[in-house]
């Protein structure tokens, strides 16, 4: 029988308590630049504002639960409380825009 909502998010956070939820890799520059390249094409899940597989449907790491319609749209979404839900799969604009390359930066005119 699957865990209810409440046991998951307890389970989840026992797991970060006790430094069992790996933390994620630092990112690489061609990661924050494939990163920047999908925020800038509008990659961005409507649910929590992050990179991730599958954004804007029910893969979402932030949906706790949700309901489709017919057609396979979402039509009703339940999210974790915030702080509660897993962000290690997530990557958000901050992430990615801190410590660019200076290959990417544009010259000062002057």
């Amino acid at each position: 029988m699957p865990l209810d909502a409440a046991a998951r998010a307890v389970v989840g956070r026992a797991k970060e308590v006790a430094g069992i939820v790996p933390a994620r890799p630092p990112l690489t520059d061609q990661d924050k630049r494939d990163a920047r390249e999908a925020i800038k094409g509008g990659q961005i899940c409507v649910l929590c504002g992050g990179l991730h597989v599958c954004p804007s449907t029910l893969a979402c790491p932030r949906v706790a639960s949700g309901k489709l319609n017919g057609d396979g749209a979402v039509i009703e979404v339940t999210f974790w409380a915030m702080g509660q839900w897993d962000t290690s799969r997530v990557l958000f604009a901050a992430d990615v825009e801190d410590d660019l390359d200076e290959s990417e930066h544009e010259p000062e005119a002057g």
